[in-house]
């Protein structure tokens, strides 16, 4: 029904604004293409139109390259759709908006054009990274200057991480990363350097990871494809004499990683021991028992100047932990998932990140805690701010497969990520985990105080709304497990209020309880 009314709502509007003007009916499709609830169908036919209304429109098209917004939506609905058809529209689209970049006589910015396409060469599906690489050749060999925006997006830099990550020096954890995708990037990056110069000093981090690798005997194709970078590599140094140099900086950045490794595993130490010394957690929990102590002072002056100005206004609530007895965690903090940190923002509440911030509007941010969990009974509550939708909260929180490694951005309902995401969500009050979706728990807003109470010793995850049990729980939980938590909409946050290893559950057994399986 909705997506009739969003169908009849679209053909109205094309019948309204033909012959007026097209950046409207541009922006109406790109509505379209972010809307959740929009039919596989429409997309098709926005997708479908958008092709005609970019061609049709020369003079605005450097208004659809920088400022429509259109390439970050299409590689988004690319990455998130399992649509084939939409994903090879999609592709094709991006294609079409790089040519007429290309083609425009204003300066290009490479950096921007390209940006969506560099995001699919490094995504995890090997069709999404074969759909960045085909359309970044081709980029390439249409116009040999595409090759500055690669390297303004640290395309070597980026590579050698992704290798480093797939190939450690020693780590039994597996890489998410499938051989094909290591393919797709390494040949962009032949492909780049071939055809550009410039290479210099951007490549030495590159050089020096697939030394290494080609030392652990990597599978033949990608063997392959590193010899062919180590070819051009070694010649454009010869020809340049640089040979010396470069070995130099190689030698000196390894020391520099050295060092930074032997500062950070002293500096993680010295912050463990400290951690540990009794007086330092007691000097902690006066620091925590007073900085609360400020905000319920801030909270009580804002609630008499409401009450002053607005007498029939509901009051905020003071925040009131239940009493948790056990002893309280210092050194859990939350990671970020945006590498370049442009859409996520960490804040510290004492010494530790314990706020996260979305900076993006309806890009969802799954945010780890980097606690693993495998024994004992915990608890985490925390406080959602600015996340209501009618009411009620438009996010999640949950627990995870330890060793799950997720993608930013990340949307826990898609495959694969809901086989090993479990999350509890405010709007719905639905617990969904795999294709299971249980009703029971009730919804819960801005500012509810919400705990997790996971007992690792019998595999359990309970949930409470201020301090009310829920009926949903899970059970079966027999592998080590982490925390995380959804945002969705630009400028929600959620904050860690307490973060403790329990001595006793606090949990009872409800008469309408009932059990998801882990």
């Amino acid at each position: 029904m909705e997506d009739s009314s969003l169908r009849q709502a679209s053909n109205e509007l094309h019948i309204q604004l033909a012959g007026d003007d097209a950046r409207t009916i541009i922006i109406l499709h790109i509505s379209h293409l972010k809307q959740k609830e929009t039919s596989d169908d429409l997309k098709i036919k926005s997708l479908t139109d958008l092709f005609l209304s970019i061609i049709a429109n020369e003079s605005i098209q450097h208004w659809i390259i920088v400022e429509s917004g259109l390439l970050l939506v299409l590689s988004e609905l690319m990455s998130g759709t399992v649509n084939p058809q939409i994903r090879s529209l999609c592709g094709s689209l991006i294609l079409v908006v790089q040519q007429l970049g290309a083609k425009s006589g204003e300066a290009v910015d490479w950096r921007t054009l390209l940006s969506p396409l560099f995001s699919l060469l490094f995504n995890i599906d090997e069709n999404i990274s074969q759909s960045g690489k085909q359309s970044l050749l081709k980029a390439i060999d249409h116009n040999p200057d595409a090759i500055k925006g690669l390297v303004e997006l640290n395309i070597y830099d980026r590579s050698s991480q992704m290798m480093d990550f797939a190939y450690p020096q020693s780590s039994t954890s597996q890489s998410p990363y499938l051989e094909s995708v290591l393919v797709n990037v390494l040949e962009v990056v032949a492909f780049a350097l071939r055809e550009g110069s410039e290479i210099g000093k951007k490549t030495a981090m590159l050089l020096a990871t697939l030394m290494r690798i080609k030392q652990l005997q990597p599978s033949k194709q990608i063997k392959s494809v590193i010899g062919s970078i180590l070819s051009i590599l070694e010649d454009e140094h010869d020809d340049s004499n640089d040979n010396k140099i470069i070995q130099n900086q190689l030698l000196e950045a390894q020391q520099q990683v050295i060092l930074a490794q032997n500062k950070a595993k002293l500096a993680e130490e010295q912050i463990i021991a400290a951690e540990q010394k009794a007086q330092q957690s007691e000097q902690r929990m006066l620091e925590v028992n007073e900085q609360i102590r400020i905000k319920d002072q801030q909270i009580n002056r804002l609630q008499a100047q409401i009450a002053k100005n607005h007498p029939d206004s509901i009051l905020i609530q003071q925040i009131v932990l239940p009493p948790r007895s056990g002893e309280e965690d210092y050194t859990s903090e939350l990671e970020n998932p945006d590498p370049i940190g442009s859409g996520v923002r960490l804040e510290r509440v004492g010494r530790l990140f314990r706020k996260a911030i979305n900076m993006r509007d309806q890009v969802c941010a799954s945010i780890i805690l980097d606690k693993e969990i495998a024994d004992g009974i915990h608890s985490i509550t925390i406080r959602f701010d600015k996340n209501n939708v009618d009411g009620y909260v438009n996010g999640r929180l949950g627990i995870m497969k330890a060793n799950y490694r997720i993608q930013y951005p990340c949307e826990p309902w898609l495959i694969p990520h809901r086989n090993n995401m479990l999350g509890y969500g405010g709007y719905s009050g639905f617990v969904k985990y795999k294709t299971i979706q249980a009703e029971g728990n009730i919804k819960y807003s801005d500012f509810q105080l919400i705990t997790m109470e996971l007992n690792a010793n019998i595999g359990t995850l309970h949930y409470f709304v201020e301090g009310s049990q829920q009926p949903i729980f899970v059970q079966g939980i027999n592998e080590p497990v982490k925390f995380w938590f959804l945002l969705y909409q630009k400028d929600a946050s959620f904050t860690i209020l307490s973060l403790n290893r329990l001595d006793n559950p606090t949990t009872k057994i409800l008469a309408n309880s009932k059990a998801i399986d882990w």
